[in-house]
């Protein structure tokens, strides 16, 4: 009954509650009582999970998964299929928001796809030349880079065709050469944000890249500190809101 008068105001059910939840799901220092939503928090644990499937190799689950639900498709562009758990269809969902963390670091090209992996940095090239892309260039959707490779070049490069499509893939794409000697796999990395790619996954860093931090409060010292009676600190807490919104 008490906490049913707190959050409404009447003891006799607290369903309705008045809950400004934007503002207390946010750090103390923004004005909050720093907790996290749960449905948000697990989007970030789930992109930890399509992570996974491009960096860890020996995992039991990445191993399964590449094999008995993705086999020789792309993961960016495969119909989820029906016979996959929900769990499956809720990460293809978020292949949207995880796809600009994810960062190809080139070896030998036998790995990264040509139009879906992001290995300049300037995102997905097929999202630079739309759906026309492959056809312009005569390579398939699912090509790796090196198979774009012929000779000592790429294979573009002795077209000499006036498509726009061609001339920007022939102004960004770098010099084959220390990919055609290289003997290391590509490898893909986790860059959230303005963060440095990074071969470890940091739940952290990716939740600040989802959930950017509002501005400080002025008065969040005295809302909370260490030292404080929790009680008497969320009455103060509700007592400064009030103040703020009056």
């Amino acid at each position: 009954m008490c906490c049913a008068f707190l959050w409404k105001g009447a003891p006799n059910s607290a369903r309705g509650a008045k809950i400004v939840w934007d503002v207390v799901c946010t750090s103390k220092e923004c004005g909050g009582l720093g907790f996290r939503r749960l449905t948000a928090w697990n989007k970030v644990l789930a992109l930890k999970l399509i992570w996974l499937l491009f960096s860890a190799a020996g995992s039991l689950w990445v191993s399964w998964v590449r094999l008995n639900l993705i086999g020789n498709r792309c993961f960016w562009d495969l119909n989820p299929s029906s016979s996959g758990s929900w769990i499956w269809r809720r990460l293809c969902k978020l292949r949207p928001l995880a796809r600009p963390f994810i960062f190809c670091d080139l070896g030998s090209g036998i790995t990264a796809k040509f139009w879906q992996d992001n290995w300049k940095g300037l995102g997905p090239i097929i999202d630079l030349t739309g759906p026309i892309g492959p056809q312009a260039l005569g390579l398939p959707i699912d090509v790796v880079v090196r198979d774009a490779i012929s000779g000592p070049s790429w294979r573009i490069m002795s077209s000499r065709s006036r498509n726009p499509t061609i001339r920007l893939i022939k102004s960004i794409l770098p010099s084959p050469e220390n990919m055609i000697e290289s003997l290391h796999d590509d490898t893909y990395l986790w860059s959230p944000d303005h963060h440095a790619p990074s071969n470890t996954f940091s739940a952290e860093k990716t939740w600040l890249a989802l959930n950017p931090p509002s501005p400080v409060v002025p008065w969040h010292r005295s809302a909370a500190h260490k030292r404080q009676i929790a009680q008497l600190g969320i009455n103060h807490y509700c007592d400064l809101l009030v103040m703020q919104h009056s």
